[in-house]
This record gives structure tokens, C-alpha cells and sequence, in this order.
């Protein structure tokens, strides 16, 4: 009977993890009513006290989640999540009952005097937190993973509360924090981050929603033991025209995956698109050409800087690949591939790794497209290369190598290739509009002096145009102007930002760096200076980029939890301002959503009283913050308690109990998040 299997092993399987928490809650009740038994307790019993709520919680959701999906047919992941989940329990369970046990059964010493249960638990404790000194973090992660299994399991549901993202960027972070070397909990992380690709799919609207029909490639129950199965090669599954159809539908769907804010998930099917192009270079009737292979290798190189947020590790393996895939192409004659080392030219450069940049865009530049009879039909890729080099050159330092470069690029290619005198007129012409006294000489423009009678330089003038000639643009880059501020303190890029000018930050960005500015009145980044989510999105990622500020500046490191003099960050100011999609950037990229400024205000109060955000838009903006972790049970300022605002703004208490609710949670009240604000400071 079909689904019939799937039922029975979806309930055997909750049914073995509701047993357990059944049995953890009541050996925790006893333990805890000992606790509670000791007055003015020590600092190390009362953390035992504080999780009493949180864990019954957690457990408690656990239950309903398990109970809820008994009727649900399991796929692989979850089967997967589920025998973890178990692992996890069991543990945990028989951690407590060590802990019961010792309770009962300590001896105190003659000196104690008379036996009383405060002391009896306080020895106990003491006695066991030296036999095992790792109890109570294995507690606390053990906790941490319950509400995440909870969290990530809402996402099967048929109708999910919460989007895979903030739940995913947790996952990320819990990642950060703990090791592969407990074979329990690395089977935890990978059949979680399963779970997060298979709601991930389903959001970007690759699969259907879960239903009780039975599941290709189900397994049997976790009683039983899996049948060990045959190792395949792809090319034994799929034929050349399958490959080929592999390779377009992963990197489609690695490219809705990244554009969807989930990268990490993205670049394991990009990797699949790899892997399923080495199959096709070993088949003699339709070798992959070396083209072929860069094109997908650079793709996942570009969505693995781009998991940069999330994993630090993914800078180092995508500077991995890039060296490995530069073996392969310098294995090749210098004048072949120079479109593919343009490519790996750029990437390095992405990559800050200068001098193999400049290695391999010289090559393509000056053995491939300039060694080209028909110039003019690399007329386009001269330019482009040409510029980058320069750019390389112009952000490390090494003028006079760019200009001995220059210079035998005019030579081969009869003109200066990021110059034309068109481009040189408007350039002028521009300038002048500005009230700049500007000459031209080989094709650089100079003034004299640096500062219209606005004081403010080209630069300046560019970040205040909205509708800048990106070819004007080219002639102002000049380095001496990068630092400098007008008269109210500000350098271009922190006016670009501030006017949402896309086009300028994205050109000033060529220079990494130039993003870790403060403006001099309010000590403002340039994310906070910005109002526009594409921009956003370009500074973020210029400030998580491994960035040297040149010596004789006074610059400073910026990131995205920086804050002004006021301490507010540019979360802060996204909240208070009411910007949904800022919002949304900044917590996707891990903005702390409980860093509180002088005042004592965190982002969650700024959004809750600011009085001109839409209530569709305050909602949304509260759900962002409560879905990353923003805690309600704190020491608010006086009069700013957010709860009470969002009453006075039409929420109903109802309303307001919902919008407190943590991902994954149903029923649980407001209170629940104070224990949750709890175990986020048990590690420190």
C-alpha cells in the first residue's frame, strides 16, 4: 500500500525521540526541584537555574514538532536529522541522569555537619562538574541544537513560517563555533545543512510541497540497518547529452540559490556541475574543453567569495581552486587561453592575491590579444583587460610599473587603450561645468588648484552627480584624491554612498579600502551614510574583503557592526529609518540585532518607535529581527519598552505574542526569547 512504510517509519521514529524527551523532562524536573532547594547559590548552580526554562522549552517544542510530523513521510535528510536528533537525546538523557544519580548518592563529610538537600546538591554538583568539566557546555549545545532541529524542521511543513535564510545564517554561526571531532555532532551538521538544502529547494520553487506520497529513495526505519549500496560512476548513470543537461540545470540552479541570499547552498551544486564536467573531459567522444572547465570553475570560485559572510574558510578553499586551476591553464603555451587567463587574472585580483593578478592579465594582455593580427576584433577585451591591470597597479602602489605598462600598451596597441580623445573632451568638459581649472597632458588630466570654489575636489563633484559618465569618471580616479575630505569632512565615497550614487561607490570600490572611512562630525561609515540595498550590498562586501589601509591615513577598519559616536550601527539607523530591505541585507550578513548605543536602545526599540514606518513595514522589520535572535526581555530605557509602543501603534496583545515567537515555535509566550537571550551569553 503505498505511503503506508513512510507512515510507520515516521512514527517510530518520533515516537523513539518522544520517549526520550519524555524521559529527559522527568529526570529534569527532579533535578531541577533540587536546585531550586539552594539559596544565595554560587555563580556556577545559578546557570543551572537559568536554563530550567529554556530546556523544558526546547524540549517541549521538540515533542510538538515530532508529534506534528508523525504522519509525514521521511526523505533521507530527515530520516538522517531524525537518527541524530536521537543520538543527541540519548546523550543528553543520560547525562542527566549521571547528574541525578550523583545527587543521590553523595556522601558529605563529617565537617558539613548535618545532611541537608541544599548542601547534598551543591556537593554534588561541585563533585560532578570535576569528574566532567565539559557538562555543562555539552548542555548548552545539546539545547542550542534542539531549537535549531525545531527550526529547521518547520521548514518542511507544508505552509513554513520563516525563510530558510536567517535560519541558515544560525546554522552558519553554530558551524563557527564547534569542531568536526565529535562524530555526533558532525553527523548533526550535515544532515542539518540537508535539511536547509532541501527547504532551500522548495523555496526557490524547485520541488513541491511535502505531501504523505512515497518518497524515491527512502530508507527503512532507523531500527534497521541500511542496506549497503553500489558505488556508480556518473558516467554509468548518465549519457554525454544527460551531462550536458546536469551541468545547465546545476549551475541554474546554484545561480537561484546565490541570487535567493543562499550561497553555501549554492555552491555545492555549482561543485556538481563540476564534477559532472570532469565526466564529460574523461569521455573520449566529447572531451570538455579547457574553456569549458574555467567557465565553471570560475563560477564557483565568484559564489564562494561571495559565502565569505558566512564561512571564513571559503576564502582560503576558493583561493585554492583559483591556484589549482592556474597550474592547468600555465601548463598551455602563453599565447592560447588568453580569454581564460583574463579570467583568472580578474579572479585573482577579486582575490587580493596582486602579483598573481598581474602575472596572468600581462599574459593575456600582452601574449594573447595584443599578438592578435585583427586588433580590432579584441578591441573590447583590450580595454577591459588593460583597465583591470591598471587598477591592480594603481590599488597596490606600483606607479612606476603602470606606467612603464602604459607605456608599451601605447606602443602595441598604437593608442592608450582606457583613453580615447572623446573620452578626454567630455572628460574636460565635465570638469569645467564643475568649476574646476583643469588641463590635459599624455592623455591625464591635472588641476590647479585640487578644490573648485565649493571645496570640494572631482571627485566629490562625481559622487554628487546621479547621472556621472562612467568614462568621465576613469580620468578623476586619481589616487592623491581618495583621501581627501571637503569641507564638511566627508571623502567621495562616503558622499556617494550617502546619495545612493550605485554607479560612483561601485567605481570608487575598485579600490577596496577606500570603504574604512568615518566622516569627521558624526564618526558614520559609509554603511551607515547609505540608503539604497544594491549599494548596501557592494559596501558589505568591500568591508568584508581582506583590505590593507595605506599607511598615513586616518582611516580605520570598518565593518558591519561598526558604530558611530553614538554607538549605533548601521542596523540602528536601517530600523529606525524603517528600511525593510536594509534591514534585511544587514542581518542576512550577520549585523549583531542586540547591540545596544548609549542610550541603551537596541534596533528592536528604533523600529518598534519610529513614527513614521508603515505598520505593514514594522511588522515585517520586527519579524526580521525576532527571526535572527533579537531578545524582548531586557533592560529597556525608560518609556521605550517596544511591546508597549507596538500597542499603542494598533498591535493586539495576541498580534504582539506572535511577533515574539522565535522560528519554529507555536504556542510559546514572549518569555521564551529572555531564555534564549540567556543561552547566548552561557559560552562567555
Amino acid at each position: 500500500m503505498p505511503g503506508h512504510g513512510s507512515n510507520t517509519e515516521s512514527m517510530e521514529t518520533a515516537s523513539a525521540i518522544v520517549s526520550l524527551i519524555t524521559a529527559s523532562v522527568a529526570i529534569w524536573k527532579t533535578i531541577d526541584a533540587a536546585i531550586c532547594s539552594i539559596k544565595n547559590a554560587p555563580a556556577r548552580i545559578q546557570h543551572w537555574r537559568a536554563i530550567n526554562r529554556l530546556l523544558q522549552t526546547s524540549l517541549s517544542r521538540m515533542e510538538e514538532t515530532m508529534k506534528r510530523r508523525k504522519g509525514a513521510g521521511l526523505s533521507i535528510s530527515e530520516r538522517k536529522h531524525y537518527e541524530s536528533i536521537r543520538e543527541h537525546l540519548q546523550c543528553f538523557k543520560d547525562d542527566l541522569e549521571d547528574l541525578q544519580h550523583k545527587i543521590a548518592s553523595v556522601a558529605l563529610p563529617r565537617r558539613f555537619g548535618k545532611r541537608t538537600i541544599p548542601r547534598q546538591v551543591l556537593t554534588a554538583l561541585e563533585i560532578k562538574l570535576q569528574e566532567d568539566p565539559h557538562l555543562e557546555k555539552r548542555v548548552d549545545r545539546n539545547i542550542q541544537l534542539f531549537q535549531l532541529s525545531v527550526a529547521l524542521l518547520s521548514l518542511l511543513d507544508p505552509a513554513p513560517r520563516t525563510s530558510v535564510r536567517p535560519i541558515l545564517t544560525e546554522l552558519h554561526a553554530l558551524h563557527l563555533q564547534v569542531s568536526d571531532d565529535d562524530d555526533k555532532l558532525r553527523k548533526w551538521k550535515e544532515s542539518a545543512h540537508d535539511i536547509a538544502k532541501d527547504a532551500a529547494m522548495r523555496e526557490i520553487g524547485f520541488t513541491s510541497s511535502a505531501t504523505d506520497r512515497v518518497r524515491v529513495g527512502r530508507q527503512p526505519s532507523i531500527n534497521i540497518q541500511p542496506t549497503p549500496q553500489r558505488d556508480f560512476g556518473i558516467d554509468e548513470n548518465f549519457n554525454k547529452e544527460e551531462l550536458l543537461h546536469k551541468i545547465k540545470v546545476t549551475q541554474d540552479l546554484a545561480t537561484r540559490l546565490e541570487e535567493a541570499g543562499m550561497p553555501t547552498i549554492a555552491s555545492n551544486f555549482q561543485l556538481d556541475a563540476i564534477k559532472c564536467g570532469e565526466q564529460l573531459r574523461e569521455m573520449h567522444d566529447h572531451p570538455l574543453d579547457m574553456a569549458e572547465y574555467v567557465s565553471l570553475e570560475e563560477r564557483y570560485i565568484l559564489i564562494l567569495i561571495s559565502c565569505q559572510s558566512y564561512e571564513e574558510a571559503s576564502f582560503q578553499i576558493a583561493l585554492n581552486r583559483l591556484n589549482d586551476l592556474a597550474s592547468k591553464v600555465d601548463d598551455t603555451s602563453r599565447n592560447e587561453l588568453f580569454r581564460e587567463r583574463q579570467t583568472i587574472g580578474t579572479l585573482y585580483a577579486k582575490l587580493q592575491d596582486i602579483n598573481s593578478a598581474i602575472h596572468f592579465l600581462r599574459i593575456a594582455l600582452f601574449d594573447g590579444y595584443l599578438k592578435q593580427q585583427d586588433l580590432l576584433a579584441y578591441d573590447a577585451e583590450i580595454r577591459q583587460t588593460s583597465r583591470l591591470l591598471y587598477e591592480v597597479y594603481e590599488c597596490s602602489g606600483m606607479w612606476p610599473d603602470l606606467e612603464v605598462t602604459k607605456k608599451r600598451v601605447r606602443d602595441e596597441f598604437g593608442e592608450d587603450p582606457v583613453a580615447s580623445s572623446v573620452e578626454i573632451s567630455k572628460a574636460l568638459g565635465w570638469c569645467e561645468k564643475k568649476g574646476f581649472t583643469v588641463s590635459e597632458r599624455d592623455r591625464q588630466l591635472y588641476f590647479n588648484p585640487l578644490t573648485n570654489e565649493n571645496g570640494r575636489t572631482s571627485l566629490h563633484e562625481a559622487a554628487l552627480d546621479p547621472k556621472m559618465d562612467m568614462d568621465v569618471l576613469r580620468y578623476l580616479m586619481l589616487p592623491e584624491y581618495y583621501s581627501l575630505r571637503d569641507d564638511s569632512g566627508d571623502t567621495a565615497l562616503l558622499l556617494a554612498a550617502d546619495r545612493s550614487n550605485y554607479n560612483v561607490v561601485e567605481m570608487l570600490l575598485t579600490i577596496p579600502y577606500l570603504v574604512h572611512v568615518r566622516d569627521r562630525i558624526r564618526r558614520q561609515t559609509p554603511l551607515h551614510r547609505c540608503k539604497d540595498k544594491r549599494t548596501l550590498d557592494l559596501l558589505i562586501e568591500a568591508a568584508t574583503r581582506r583590505n590593507s589601509i595605506p599607511p598615513g591615513t586616518d582611516w580605520e577598519p570598518v565593518d558591519i557592526n561598526s558604530a558611530d559616536c553614538s554607538q549605533r550601527t548601521a542596523l540602528h539607523l536601517a530600523c529606525q529609518q524603517g528600511r525593510v530591505d536594509l534591514v534585511e541585507t544587514l542581518v542576512a550578513h550577520n549585523a549583531n540585532v542586540n547591540a545596544t548605543c548609549l542610550t541603551g536602545e537596541t534596533p528592536l526599540v528604533l523600529a518598534c518607535w519610529a513614527a513614521d514606518t508603515a505598520k505593514p513595514a514594522l511588522e515585517a522589520i520586527v519579524r526580521e529581527l525576532v527571526s535572527h535572535g533579537a531578545t524582548w526581555e531586557q533592560k529597556f530605557p525608560v518609556r521605550r519598552d517596544p511591546r508597549k509602543r507596538l500597542k499603542a501603534r494598533g498591535f493586539s496583545n495576541s498580534d504582539i505574542s506572535e511577533l515574539t515567537r522565535q522560528p519554529g515555535s507555536s504556542t510559546e509566550s514572549s518569555e521564551v526569547e529572555k531564555d534564549a537571550s540567556i543561552l547566548m551569553h552561557l559560552d562567555s
